[in-house]
C-alpha cells in the first residue's frame, strides 16, 4: 500500500524548530517544536517532506484577501499541514482549518534592564514616607508631653533637643523632675530603641542590595511611551499579534497595536531571541514561553527584565488543509500528548540548552559592591549643611555678644 506522503510547511528559528537534512534525505526536527511536530508526525505513521514560505511569515492577511505565510500556504493547498504553534484567530479560521489546541498562551514583552540607581539620599530611603511622618509626629509629641508634664520648667527647645538626641542615640540624662513617670520615659527609650535598629537596618540593606531604576513594566506604560515616541514595540513579521492589538477595545493597546503596523516594527523570525531589538528604547512582543525561553534563564535575568503584565491567551496548534484526512487522528494524538505533558517536557529541554548556548551577552558576575562617595554624598551634604548652619549661629551669638557688651559699656560710662 502507498502510504501517503504530507507536505509540512514550518518557519524555523533557534531553540523552537530547526531542521536538519543529511544525506540519506532523513529529517530530523530540533527545537521543543520540532521535537513535538516529529512525535505527532511519527504517531500519524506518515510520511513527510519539509517546506518553508518563502517570506519566512506565520501569516497575515493582505489587502486583497490573500494571506502571507504559513497561513498563505495552506490556504493555497501548498503544505497540508504545519507547525502545532501557530495562533488560532478569528481571521485565520475563516480561510483554513485547525486542529485541537495544543497549549494556550499568553502574549507579553522583554524590555532591557534599567541598571541600579545610586541615590545620593539613600539615607532617606530606610522608610517609606509614612513611617517618616510619623516618627516627626512623635518627636514633636513627646517633647510637649514632657513640658506638660514638668509645669513648663525646663523649656521645650531643651525636651525636643533631648529627645531628638535620644534618637540619635546621645546620653539622656534623667532629671529628677520625672520622679512619678519614669515609665513613661522607659516607654520612649524603647521604642527610640526600636525605631533606631530598624532604621539601620533598613539602611544597611538599601546600601549593599542596590536599587534598580524605574522602568516599563506594564502595557499601559508601554503605550504612553509609545505614544510620546520615546519607545518602540517589535513583533516577528507576519505575527497575529498587531491586528490583535489593533481591534482591542481598550485604547492602550490600540495605541500599540497602530504604531506596529504603521511603523512596520516587524524583525525576522531567524532573530528572535537574538536581542538585537531588545534596548533602552524598544521592546520585542512576543508570547511568554517563547521569551522565557531566549531572555529568563538565570545568565540573562541580570540584563533582561520579562513583563509580568500580559494580553490575553491565545491557542496555539496546527493549521490543517480542508482535505486533510487525519484530522480525528491528529486531535486525539494531540490529547494525548497534552494528557501526557510532552509539550512541557519538549520546552524544558529547549528552555536548558537555549541557556547554555545562548550568544547574548551576559554581563559578567558582579563584583562585590563597596560603598562609593556618590551613595555617601548626600550624608556629607547634611553634615556641611549642619556645620555651616552652626557656623553661622556662632556667628550670631559672638556679634550679638559684642554688640551687647559694647552697649552695656556705654550704659555704664
Amino acid at each position: 500500500m502507498i502510504r501517503k506522503k504530507l507536505t509540512v510547511a514550518v518557519v524555523t528559528a533557534p531553540h523552537v524548530l530547526q531542521v536538519k537534512r543529511f544525506v540519506d534525505e532523513e529529517i530530523q526536527l530540533t527545537g521543543f517544536d520540532g521535537a513535538y511536530l516529529q512525535m505527532v508526525l511519527s504517531a500519524l505513521d506518515v510520511d513527510y517532506e519539509i517546506v518553508e514560505p518563502s517570506d519566512g511569515e506565520w501569516g497575515r492577511k493582505l489587502p486583497g484577501g490573500n494571506w502571507t505565510g504559513l497561513v498563505g500556504m495552506i490556504q493555497r493547498g501548498e503544505a497540508d499541514l504545519t507547525l502545532g504553534s501557530v495562533a488560532f484567530t478569528s481571521g485565520r479560521k475563516q480561510v483554513v482549518d485547525m486542529s485541537t489546541p495544543c497549549t494556550v498562551y499568553g502574549e507579553t514583552f522583554v524590555i532591557v534592564h534599567p541598571g541600579h540607581d545610586i541615590s545620593n539620599i539613600a539615607y532617606l530611603h530606610a522608610l517609606d514616607t509614612y513611617s517618616w511622618i510619623c516618627n516627626f509626629s512623635i518627636l514633636l509629641i513627646i517633647p510637649i508631653l514632657f513640658f506638660i508634664i514638668v509645669h513648663r520648667k525646663i523649656s521645650f527647645g531643651d525636651m525636643f533637643l533631648g529627645a531628638l538626641g535620644s534618637i540619635l542615640k546621645q546620653p539622656t540624662i534623667v532629671n529628677k523632675m520625672f520622679p512619678n513617670w519614669k515609665w513613661l520615659l522607659c516607654v520612649w527609650l524603647s521604642f527610640v530603641t526600636v525605631i533606631c535598629f530598624c532604621y539601620t537596618a533598613g539602611l544597611s540593606a538599601i546600601l549593599t542590595v542596590r536599587i534598580p531604576k524605574d522602568t516599563i513594566k506594564t502595557f499601559h506604560q508601554l503605550a504612553l511611551a509609545v505614544k510620546e515616541r520615546t519607545h518602540r514595540v517589535y513583533i516577528t513579521k507576519g505575527n497575529f499579534i498587531a491586528e490583535y492589538l489593533e481591534l482591542s477595545n481598550e485604547d492602550h493597546l490600540r495605541i500599540i497595536g497602530e504604531e506596529i503596523i504603521r511603523n512596520e516594527w516587524y524583525f525576522s523570525i531567524q532573530d528572535s531571541g537574538s536581542g538585537k531589538y531588545v534596548n533602552q528604547y524598544s521592546v520585542e512582543l512576543e508570547v511568554r514561553p517563547q521569551l522565557e525561553l531566549f531572555y529568563g534563564n538565570q545568565a540573562v535575568m541580570k540584563k533582561y527584565i520579562i513583563s509580568d503584565d500580559n494580553v490575553g491567551t491565545t491557542p496555539f496548534g496546527f493549521l490543517i488543509s480542508s482535505n486533510f484526512s487525519f484530522k480525528s487522528k491528529l486531535n486525539s494524538i494531540i490529547s494525548r500528548a497534552a494528557s501526557a505533558g510532552l509539550y512541557d517536557k519538549f520546552f524544558k529541554a529547549s528552555s536548558l540548552k537555549a541557556g547554555l548556548s545562548s550568544e547574548i551577552e551576559t554581563p559578567e558576575n558582579e563584583r562585590r559592591h563597596q560603598l562609593s562617595m556618590q551613595a555617601l554624598s548626600g550624608t556629607f551634604m547634611l553634615l556641611c549643611v549642619g556645620m555651616s548652619c552652626s557656623f553661622i549661629a556662632l556667628l550670631f551669638e559672638l556679634l550679638y555678644y559684642n554688640l551687647y557688651y559694647r552697649i552695656r559699656i556705654n550704659v555704664n560710662k
